[in-house]
């Protein structure tokens, strides 16, 4: 007779192949369904991140101050209520008022840039003598005139999901709650995931799942933390470079830089590019200091920031790392950009494992 996790493992293992089958048949449906899902479960999904962040600031208390656990989540909540009223009363009317005055001023963008086309051309007729060159005008103006329409559809957007973030108040609201049952009832959760494993698994694999899972927290918290600190420093050095040399729009190119930089090196490019376009459409001239404060805060980043405060929290060389930005951009937009490194860290775990039962592991390649 057949052991009952015998046909749990088949079930599982028909409905990872169910979904492989639809995400290259039908993606658009499967990522509908996906967000579907996503909706429902999303509070419990900030409720878990919370106490995941939290988790770190109340063994600090437990462990240098001797509080109860419950006196250390009440007092780590207090800090992070303070420092979510800190970002919203400092960080967010400057960073609107900045998202206002651009978006106003994307009409006079387009305008100003098609002059200049126009002014080019008349200043180089002669160069210009081989070709069409109203066709060649026409088609450069249509051009520039798209990715400042481009360019302002990017940020409205933006600004549209950071604003939604930032007022999903009930989601946020059942969040804390649940974080807060996460935190205070920790072992009862941890003993319900043991005994959930252990309806699938061996007794031997319920403890090497659970090493995994402590172990996946680990490279989240650390992973997340550590790129979210570097960000906001990054953020910082290229607000304080590019408000003493004038760059306009220093708040909103900032937080642009500093967003970017939480997706390894293609959201530093991406951020830059976005920043030059618009500092290029409003003052020209200020693109020399922008690109010096962006160059020194990254920088500060590769030399200082980085290795102190992420270290080698992933242990992924940069092939894996851009590979995996790539691939969870394309499943999960931002966010899978955002997430898919320390993903692809976890299965990077989990291969290493499988080659080590194998004995064809390495001990230094388990730690690279």
């Amino acid at each position: 007779m057949k052991d009952d996790r015998f046909y749990i493992k088949f079930f599982f293992i028909g409905l990872f192949l169910v979904i492989i089958q639809s995400f290259f048949q039908d993606l658009e449906s499967l990522k509908s369904v996906i967000n579907g899902f996503y909706k429902y479960i999303q509070p419990f999904i900030y409720g878990l991140v919370i106490a995941m962040i939290l988790e770190p600031m109340i063994n600090f208390f437990s462990k240098k101050f001797h509080f109860r656990r419950d006196v250390g989540i009440f007092f780590s909540f207090i800090i992070l209520v303070f420092i979510f009223i800190g970002v919203f009363f400092i960080v967010i009317p400057p960073l609107s008022n900045s998202m206002g005055e651009l978006i106003d001023s994307f009409p006079q963008m387009k305008s100003k840039s098609q002059t200049w086309v126009v002014e080019i051309f008349e200043a180089n007729k002669n160069r210009f003598a081989f070709i069409d060159e109203k066709v060649l005008k026409e088609k450069l103006m249509n051009f520039i005139g798209s990715q400042v329409v481009n360019t302002q559809s990017f940020v409205i957007t933006v600004l549209e999901k950071v604003i939604k973030l930032t007022f999903s108040i009930v989601d946020i609201f059942f969040g804390f709650l649940i974080a807060v049952y996460f935190l205070l009832y920790k072992e009862y959760f941890i003993n319900f995931i043991r005994k959930t494993l252990s309806i699938f698994l061996k007794k031997e694999s319920v403890s090497e799942s659970l090493d995994f899972l402590f172990e996946s927290r680990k490279i989240f918290i650390n992973y997340l933390t550590g790129r979210s600190l570097v960000s906001l420093c990054v953020g910082v050095v290229c607000f304080i470079i590019m408000f003493f040399t004038n760059v306009p729009y220093a708040v909103l190119i900032s937080f642009i830089i500093g967003l970017g930089n939480m997706i390894p090196y293609i959201g530093s490019i991406i951020a830059g590019v976005i920043s030059t376009v618009l500092v290029l459409l409003t003052l020209p001239l200020k693109v020399l200091p922008m690109w010096i404060a962006i160059l020194l805060a990254q920088q500060i980043d590769s030399w200082i920031l980085g290795p102190k405060i992420l270290g080698d929290s992933v242990g992924m060389n940069p092939f894996w790392v851009v590979t995996a930005v790539l691939i969870g951009g394309n499943i999960g937009g931002p966010m899978g950009m955002l997430i898919g490194v320390p993903i692809f860290a976890m299965i990077k775990i989990i291969y290493y494992k499988a080659l080590n039962r194998k004995g064809l592991a390495k001990s230094d390649e388990i730690q690279k």
